[in-house]
């Protein structure tokens, strides 16, 4: 058959975001007799702390 020729033109954005992470969200927790010790693995603590909070059914302090 004939040659087939195509041009394709466009654009594609994609939006920006602060971070990326890749670090895992995970941690180890030892309780304490006036609370507990939480040791996340991720350098973003606020997360692990709501996450916990909502896994223990306590408020978020």
């Amino acid at each position: 058959g004939d040659p087939v020729h195509q041009i394709i033109k466009g654009s594609f954005e994609c939006g920006s975001q602060y971070h990326y992470t890749i670090e895992p969200q995970c941690c180890i927790c030892i309780p304490t007799e006036d609370g507990m010790d939480v040791y996340p693995t991720s350098s973003y603590i606020d997360l692990t702390q709501v996450a916990i909070a909502s896994c223990l059914g306590i408020p978020n302090n």
